[in-house]
């Protein structure tokens, strides 16, 4: 599992965000707080992160997701 923060401004964001990580394979998990949201989930994501800065849990090990960390670097923090 490996983690990293982002935050998206506009709902746009949230849009190209899932669509990027719905290519991969393994579980995603946006988190803020004690909510939980299923990364691959357009709607989960726009209700828990827009104008926030959140985690992103990903269950696969780091050298798995290099690729999609740098696809994702648009949206770290």
């Amino acid at each position: 599992m490996t983690s990293m923060l982002v935050k998206f401004e506009k709902p746009n964001q949230v849009v190209d965000f899932v669509n990027t990580i719905s290519r991969y394979d393994y579980d995603a998990d946006i988190k803020y707080g004690s909510h939980m949201v299923d990364a691959k989930s357009i709607l989960g994501v726009l209700y828990l992160a827009v104008s926030r800065t959140v985690e992103l849990v990903l269950h696969t090990e780091e050298s798995n997701c290099r690729d999609l960390k740098q696809r994702l670097a648009k949206f770290a923090v």
